[in-house]
């Protein structure tokens, strides 16, 4: 995606908001219609309004949470039938960020993570389901995928978020169900929880800070994992590995125009060099945003 204005990005939510409704769903309610509102405000001018201007975080959320919202909007009619609950959630839980309790439930940006996991895919020609049996089933160069998508919100919930995954996989591979499987987890709220700015010269220099900030949330969440889940991970779920992603945004200093971007990173729960995970890396190496490379969780 190119940069954008604030006037472009108001206008994506806006087809958005038909999209659904076309689905028989209304989504201009909840946060959605702040984030409307919050766009909306952003792009008068300073003297047409009496209050004060969206704080940064805010237009980070009602920016990025369109991103996303429009990003889903390439899923086939196949893949959403008999899902319209799910793009209901969508417009559900707290407006902004900050206003986000660390456990408490957030179905409607869960939902999202779900659908634009499953877009992700998609675009890369594979063909995906819903909850078939997991969040997002994925069958791509003669491979197929099982993937349990999970949000966590703070360092403390990236260990019980996996072993629920785990859990869940485990579950499906006992119902017969087989391909390889993977913990689809977006760090956005734990490498940036501020939704702060994070300077570079570049893009390159910008996806390398990204890189350091995973690896820094990974290692400060991987004593926790170890001593949570040394019952949890074990060979009867047969996780191959975390399909981690992150959300950012960024600025065109010439412009002021925003991009945001996702960066998807693989980490593997099996041996690298195995057969298992060389043909796992090389069929979601084709993703559109998947950056080459892995990172280690520990």
């Amino acid at each position: 995606m190119s940069f954008q204005s604030v006037e472009e990005y108001l206008c994506d939510l806006d087809r958005v908001i038909a999209w659904a409704r076309q689905h028989g769903v209304d989504i201009h309610r909840g946060r959605v219609a702040a984030y409307r509102a919050t766009l909306e405000h952003a792009t008068r001018r300073a003297s047409d309004v009496a209050d004060e201007s969206p704080t940064h975080a805010d237009l980070f959320a009602a920016i990025s949470e369109t991103w996303g919202l429009t990003y889903i909007m390439g899923l086939p009619d196949a893949v959403l039938s008999g899902h319209r609950g799910k793009l209901k959630l969508l417009a559900d839980g707290h407006d902004f960020y900050s206003d986000i309790a660390p456990h408490e439930p957030d179905q409607g940006r869960d939902a999202l993570f779900e659908l634009v996991t499953a877009s992700l895919f998609h675009r890369a020609g594979a063909k995906v389901a819903l909850e078939a049996p997991a969040d997002v089933d994925v069958a791509l160069g003669g491979v197929r995928m099982m993937i349990e998508c999970k949000r966590p919100k703070v360092d403390g919930r990236f260990a019980t978020n996996i072993t629920e995954a785990f859990r869940q996989l485990r579950k499906h591979r006992a119902s017969g169900h087989s391909g390889a499987a993977l913990v689809g987890i977006d760090l956005t709220r734990l490498v940036n929880p501020g939704a702060g700015i994070m300077m570079g010269m570049n893009e390159d220099e910008a996806v390398r800070k990204v890189d350091a900030a995973i690896q820094a949330t990974l290692k400060r969440c991987s004593d926790s994992l170890a001593h949570e889940a040394t019952f949890e991970i074990d060979r009867s779920a047969m996780v191959d590995g975390l399909l981690m992603r992150v959300v950012c945004m960024i600025y065109d200093d010439a412009t002021d125009r925003p991009k945001v971007c996702q960066l998807w990173r693989l980490s593997p729960f099996v041996a690298m060099d195995s057969d298992r995970f060389r043909t796992l890396e090389a069929v979601v190496s084709r993703l559109p945003t998947f950056a080459s490379g892995v990172l280690h969780y520990s």
